[in-house]
């Protein structure tokens, strides 16, 4: 007689639900999402089973990690990363000019200033 499958495991080898890492749960989601057409929601099952400290962090994970993806929070940020990363290389270079420019006006400031005698008297701490 085959063994039972656990209630969690029929759920995701049927389809119904997801059980995977953070890494792994946005493409899943997204087929399930593109599925449910105009219903609007997502349960999440939760087992009594379940460590509940581990499944506390999961709930973070999710809130910081996959809500975002889906309501779009993140794409400015993605659209900005991919930019930066399109223009490394320019970029690099306009922040190495500038270090270097104003590690030139410093050098000059410093020698500006040394051109004056420093007085050698209390007064002069």
């Amino acid at each position: 007689m085959p063994a039972r499958l656990d209630p969690a495991e029929w759920f995701v080898e049927n389809k119904f639900g997801v059980i995977v890492t953070l890494g792994q749960k946005i493409a899943p989601i997204e087929r399930l999402y593109e599925q449910q057409g105009n219903f609007g929601v997502f349960l999440q099952q939760v087992r009594a089973r379940a460590n509940f400290e581990k499944t506390k962090r999961s709930y973070a994970l999710y809130q910081c990690y996959l809500m975002p993806h889906f309501f779009g929070a993140n794409r400015p940020r993605s659209e900005s990363f991919d930019g930066r990363s399109a223009h490394r290389d320019e970029l690099t270079e306009k922040r190495t000019g500038a270090a270097r420019t104003m590690f030139e006006n410093h050098e000059a400031e410093q020698q500006a200033t040394m051109t004056i005698k420093p007085r050698k008297d209390r007064e002069a701490w």
